[in-house]
């Protein structure tokens, strides 16, 4: 079974070069001035709620999954698919991310 060529290409990018992310994520701030290291936990959280697949494979190869896992559970507006997304892919639990709050996300009981 031969793999999709996207990620076939992805797999031989290097990990020292930027991620070249969909325009829309950012249609707000200058890509040319972003610091994907320092700001890691916003490219993350845009790639994550409004990024396509690709985004995601790019961002992965990129950081690697313990600097994702580290940065993701910073963010504190992420939507309840997303963070059901990224609790269960990344195995962390739902308590662990700043965004989760027993009044956001549980009915109370």
């Amino acid at each position: 079974m031969t793999k999709p060529l996207l990620y076939t290409k992805l797999l031989l990018m290097n990990d020292n070069i930027l991620p070249n992310l969909s325009k829309h994520l950012f249609w707000d701030i200058d890509m040319d001035k972003l610091d994907y290291d320092k700001r890691a936990s916003f490219v993350l959280e845009r790639v994550f709620t409004m990024g396509m697949q690709e985004d995601e494979w790019k961002v992965n190869k990129y950081y690697g999954k313990e600097c994702i896992r580290k940065e993701v559970i910073k963010s504190k507006a992420l939507d309840k698919k997303t963070l059901n997304y990224l609790s269960i892919f990344y195995e962390i639990p739902k308590e662990d991310f700043a965004c989760y709050t027993k009044d956001l996300f549980q009915k109370s009981s």
